[in-house]
């Protein structure tokens, strides 16, 4: 047994592997955006819909309510809860304090987000509810494939994704 030798097959393998993953994330950022752009020409998109990410990135002068809340929720490591958004968008005063109806306003927000897609509401064992950010490539692998009544949206609602083969070689 050649350790060095294997030591650089071992280093050589690992190496094209992280070509792969980047090469790989490339293609999954590209196909986030193809998808995207297919949904707003799809009758299900509407230019009314929430915002993206990349929306609240461009709004400088006043981004909107519901734009404030995904740049709460898309920081967030975790699901928060109402208070805690509405807390954050003073905190940081993305809105007054004294704002009349916030939390009626920011719970108006999370519906919409949530029928939208943007947003998941998380119910609790006390009955209590958490939110957090859905990002666009969660979106696209959420969204059923072309339409409802297709083969493949009847075999994932029938028998759930279909396991992917390894055709790698066996060493």
């Amino acid at each position: 047994m050649d350790i060095k030798r294997e030591l650089q097959e071992a280093e050589a393998n690992l190496l094209a592997l992280e070509q792969q993953r980047a090469a790989i994330e490339r293609q999954m950022h590209a196909w986030v955006k193809v998808i995207e752009g297919l949904r707003v020409l799809d009758e299900r998109g509407s230019f009314d819909d929430v915002p993206t990410r990349e929306d609240i990135a461009m709004e400088r002068d006043t981004p909107s309510l519901p734009s404030k809340i995904i740049a709460v929720l898309s920081q967030m490591p975790y699901p928060i809860s109402t208070t805690q958004i509405r807390d954050w968008l003073i905190m940081n005063r993305a809105v007054e304090s004294g704002a009349n109806n916030l939390m009626i306003n920011v719970h108006t927000a999370l519906r919409r987000l949530i029928k939208a897609g943007h947003v998941e509401e998380l119910r609790m064992e006390d009955e209590s509810k958490l939110y957090r950010y859905i990002g666009p490539m969660e979106r696209a692998l959420k969204a059923p494939y072309g339409a409802r009544t297709s083969l493949a949206n009847t075999l994932m609602h029938n028998f759930g994704p279909t396991p992917v083969l390894d055709t790698r070689k066996k060493r």
